[in-house]
This record gives structure tokens, C-alpha cells and sequence, in this order.
């Protein structure tokens, strides 16, 4: 290697490095002015840029940015496959400096990728052609991983962090005791919370009798089920999705697409607003599908936990055709990572397993890692255009290989 090139890798490293850092003073920003306004703007700003979050982003992502070098490397006394495991393994390092949040979550991400990668080159092509043609096994994903999710944030809430039932609250636009006393109507058992919460809004529910459709009654008092659908979909998209997409286009427009934006503001700033208009769309139609489908088990007056989250689940991810075919797998693997998640620690509580350790997960995402850029490296026509492209701006390539798709 040159030194004329040793000079561009180290500059293009230090830069992704700097994005990276930049990018999360902008996030940790942003999260401020929500919680608090623009009244502690400046010291939220310094406090982000004096802070040991930016400077670890920008080590996770220098080492990522390496991973091309490492292999250079290594490939010298090295199989190709093994220096790229290799290489995989030493660049994906740097994420022992995350807590234990972040790596959890990193480590769902590429395990889910990885699902999604294993499934679609090696289980797939061995299935019968019928299997093969099949173009829609991203929104079976959404439709398996939704049930899950509903499954586990009705019955059993304690399977998803704080955070994530706070947000599955907001989106069905409801109260953790409406949900709790839905779950003891469905099972029959006594609801202390759910039955407070009626007394106080002057509704009369006893989980424990036959009449499901007081269930109904607490999601929309004063609203027959039909009529809450529809202030439920207006006020769901005012007043929630929309404002929560469009920052986040903005964000990924600024981050992805900065350049365009400056040469061409007025046409990105519309695209901008129409696809978080349309994405918007989708994720209130998904959440009224769940809440309508609570409506109708009620009023049929049956009980079964498992069939409506199953239900549930499979019509509010079949929603998910609303969305571009390039979106949908990436909800698709969104939700996979919430249902990994949520599985696991149902089992846990149910006894059938213990908790994964850090260290467990650590090493479980250094192999995603290793995994998923060992493919890149021998196959990246194959690989999914969004590994593909995140491969290929880390390492400073200008094509990201085929955007061939996969699996649909």
C-alpha cells in the first residue's frame, strides 16, 4: 500500500468517523429540544458535544470503516474467507465501549440481517420453485413478528424494555390499564387496575363475566367501534406518525443525501414530506388494524389470547403492502429484532431459559458481523442492497454491487 493511499484510507476513516460523531450530537439534540424545548438549547448542545457518546460513535464507526484494511491485511497469510471473518471480527470490536443498551440493540440488528441473509441464500434455494416465486416474505415477516410483538405487549407487557411499551402505548393511543384489563378479559382473571380505571370513568367491567364487549367500551368510551376507527386514523396520523416521521426524514435526508439537498432544496424537501406522509399512512393503518381486531373479538364475545394476537397480528402486518417494496423489508427486519427480543424474554419468564449475558451478546454480533461481510466480500450481487451499500460507504467503494433483491 502506498503512501499517497495510506493518507486517503486514513482521511476517509477519520471523516466517517467525524459524520459519525456529528451525527449523534444532532440525535442526542434533537432528543433534548422534544423533552425540553429550545429554552436549554445551548447547554443541551454542549453537554452532547462534551460527552463520551459522540467520540464512541465515531471509534464504532472508524473501526467499521477499517474492516476493508484489516482484510488487505490479513488475506497475506490468510484464506480470502478467513481473512474476512477475521477482518469482520477486529472491526466490529470497538463495541465493547457501547453500554449494554446500545450493543443489544446492535447485536438484533445484524442478527436479524443475518436471518434475513441465511434464509434467503441458503434455505430458500433449496425449497420447491413454488416457494421460490414467492414475492411476499417480507410482509410474512411483518405478519409472524407482529403477532409476537402484540402477543407479548397484551399478555405479557414485561417481555419489551420501558421504552418500547411507552411506544407501542402511544401508538394504539391508549392507557397500560385499557391493555391490562383487555388481557384479563381474554383469560378470564381478576383486574384490579382495569376495573379501577372503568369505575372512574363511570364504565361498568368485570373481566371475569361473559360480556366481552365492555372490553370496547374502554378503548373508545362514548364512540361506537366504527366511528373510533375513523377519529382514531385522523388523530393517529396528526397528531403521532406524521410528526414522528418527518424528522426522522429529515434527519436520514440530511445524513444520506446532504449534497442533493443544497443543490436541489425545494424537490428533496417535497420528496422528504411525501415519504413520510406515506410511511405515516402505513404505521397508523397498522395500529388501527390491531385496536379494530380487539373490537371485533370483543363483540363476537370470544376469548382467546393466542388467536387474537395471531389475527391481530396478520392483518396489521398485511398492511405493510402500503409502503415501497425497498421499505418494507426494512420494517420487516425492524420488527424481527422487537420480536426476537420479546420471544426470548418470554421464555425467560416462563422458565424455559435464562437471560443472555453481555458477553454473549457481544460475541453474537462480532459473528453477525464477521458473517455478514464475509458474504459481502465473496458474493455482493447476492447481498442485500442495504448491507451492500453500508459495506461499500464504509469502505469508501463507489459501487455497492447489485441491487438485485434478494428475497421480497
Amino acid at each position: 500500500m502506498s503512501a499517497s493511499l495510506s493518507k486517503k484510507e486514513i482521511r476517509r476513516i477519520c471523516r466517517n468517523a467525524l459524520y459519525a460523531a456529528g451525527l449523534r450530537v444532532v440525535v442526542g439534540v434533537l432528543k433534548a429540544l422534544l423533552k425540553r424545548g429550545f429554552s436549554g438549547l445551548r447547554t443541551s448542545l454542549l453537554s452532547e458535544i462534551l460527552s463520551l457518546d459522540p467520540w464512541k460513535w465515531a471509534g464504532f464507526v472508524g473501526g467499521l470503516s477499517s474492516i476493508r484494511n484489516f482484510e488487505s491485511v490479513l488475506s497475506k497469510s490468510l484464506n480470502p474467507i478467513a481473512a474476512s471473518v477475521v477482518a469482520g471480527l477486529i472491526a466490529a470490536s470497538p463495541v465493547v465501549v457501547f453500554q449494554e443498551k446500545t450493543q443489544t440493540e446492535l447485536m438484533l440488528y445484524f442478527l436479524a440481517r443475518v436471518v434475513h441473509n441465511f434464509g434467503a441464500n441458503f434455505v430458500l434455494p433449496q425449497l420447491p420453485q413454488a416457494f421460490q416465486d414467492f414475492s411476499h416474505y417480507d410482509v410474512l415477516t411483518m405478519m409472524v413478528a407482529s403477532s409476537e410483538i402484540l402477543y407479548s405487549f397484551v399478555f405479557l407487557p414485561k417481555c419489551h424494555l420501558p421504552s418500547y411499551q411507552g411506544f407501542l402505548l402511544r401508538a394504539t393511543m391508549t392507557d397500560s390499564k385499557v391493555i391490562a384489563a383487555t388481557a384479563a378479559a381474554h383469560r378470564c382473571t381478576p383486574c384490579p387496575e382495569g376495573v379501577e380505571y372503568a369505575m372512574k370513568r363511570n364504565i361498568a367491567f368485570d373481566p371475569r363475566i361473559s360480556d366481552t364487549s365492555k372490553v370496547c367500551n374502554l378503548w373508545h368510551p362514548g364512540q361506537t367501534c366504527s366511528s373510533n376507527s375513523v377519529s382514531f386514523l385522523t388523530n393517529h396520523f396528526l397528531r403521532i406518525t406524521f410528526p414522528l416521521y418527518l424528522p426522522l426524514k429529515v434527519i436520514s435526508t440530511v445524513a444520506l443525501n446532504g449534497r442533493k439537498l443544497v443543490n436541489d432544496p425545494v424537490p428533496t424537501l417535497v420528496k422528504c414530506v411525501k415519504s413520510s406522509a406515506k410511511s405515516a399512512t402505513f404505521l397508523t393503518v397498522y395500529c388501527a388494524a390491531a385496536t379494530r381486531i380487539i373490537c371485533v373479538f370483543a363483540q363476537l364475545g370470544i376469548r382467546n389470547d393466542v388467536g387474537i394476537a395471531l389475527i391481530a397480528g396478520c392483518v396489521s402486518g398485511a398492511t405493510t403492502l402500503i409502503e415501497d417494496k425497498a421499505r418494507r423489508l426494512d420494517l420487516a427486519i425492524y420488527c424481527l429484532m422487537q420480536a426476537i427480543r420479546s420471544t426470548t424474554l418470554l421464555m425467560y419468564h416462563k422458565g424455559y431459559c435464562s437471560l443472555p449475558r453481555r458477553s454473549s451478546q457481544v460475541v453474537l454480533y462480532l459473528t453477525c458481523v464477521a458473517y455478514l461481510f464475509a458474504f459481502f466480500a465473496r458474493s455482493p450481487s447476492q447481498t442485500h442492497p442495504t448491507v451492500a451499500k453500508m459495506f461499500s460507504m464504509l469502505s469508501g467503494e463507489k459501487k455497492a454491487g447489485d441491487k438485485k433483491e434478494v428475497i421480497q
